[in-house]
């Protein structure tokens, strides 16, 4: 749920490299479509900017995660402050090997 940001690039080159499904949903949905979707497809990991244009993503999908119990990771982009519970892009690209989504 990235807008067209470099971040976006390199988790769908990830994707096509470890034989991820990615399933883009635009920035301009909110908690109703994005719920929807997230559920339908049984979503593992939310990708979400921390803020774009002057909304919250992080505490909408903090509110989706509590709804959607395949839900089980969050991660943020370009995030100034932590959030608990929450990865920032940095560190999710430096999981590796047994630290899996």
């Amino acid at each position: 749920m990235l807008p067209n940001w470099p971040e976006v690039a390199i988790l769908d080159l990830a994707a096509s490299m470890t034989g991820i499904v990615v399933n883009p949903i635009v920035p301009i949905y909110r908690s109703g479509e994005s719920r929807f979707i997230l559920n339908d497809c049984q979503a593992k990991v939310l990708f979400v900017p921390a803020d774009f244009r002057s909304f919250d993503y992080v505490n909408m999908a903090q509110g989706l995660r509590r709804e959607l119990p395949a839900l089980e990771h969050l991660v943020v982009a370009r995030s100034r402050t932590p959030h608990p519970g929450v990865l920032t892009f940095e560190s999710a690209a430096r999981k590796r090997g047994s630290q899996k989504f």
